[in-house]
């Protein structure tokens, strides 16, 4: 276990590994961890997902396939369920934007990004690394809503994003989103 865990967290922060080669070191270390050790694999697989939301070409639906089987998990840790369920909320959140273009209907699939990034606010608080995303896209979903509640609701987010975590890139983006 300890050896795949050195493995993944080099292939983490390895910064000459990217795109397809990244994503093909993580599913090599996803396998190799199997059954046996279910949270390396399922962190392994949170890493990948996040890989399809990278860059130029983002493929939501491969990310949402592996964010949800995540979330589906009876094994995975709290910080691994963070950060599929924030994947999960990204995932929704660019369908509802999609949608928002075409002829359907986004609300059902809003509330649904909304629901998966207030559960990692609520449920696992204590995930520094997704809980500010988290509440800095709900906030975004909020906003997206466009009624007036809503888009006090979105201030709301912003302002508790810059107070709780201010040090991070997300107050940043929240001050953006406040207009400073």
């Amino acid at each position: 276990r300890w050896s795949l865990e050195a493995d993944l967290a080099e292939a983490l922060t390895d910064t000459n590994l990217k795109g397809q080669a990244k994503r093909d070191r993580l599913i090599e270390l996803a396998s190799a961890a199997g059954t046996e050790f279910p949270t390396v694999r399922n962190r392994a697989q949170v890493a990948e997902g996040e890989s399809y939301l990278e860059g130029q070409n983002k493929d939501f639906a491969s990310a949402r396939k592996v964010f949800q089987r995540i979330a589906e998990s009876p094994r995975a840790d709290r910080a691994t369920l963070a950060g599929a369920y924030t994947g999960l909320g990204d995932c929704l959140f660019q369908e509802a934007v999609d949608q928002s273009k075409g002829s359907g209907d986004p609300t059902p699939t809003l509330e649904a990004a909304l629901e998966n990034y207030l559960r990692v606010v609520v449920v696992y608080k204590e995930q520094q690394r997704y809980v500010p995303k988290a509440m800095f896209y709900a906030g975004r979903v909020f906003e997206f809503r466009g009624d007036e509640e809503s888009k006090e609701r979105a201030k709301l987010m912003y302002r508790r994003v810059m107070q709780r975590y201010g040090d991070s890139n997300w107050a940043g983006e929240a001050r953006k989103q406040l207009g400073g």
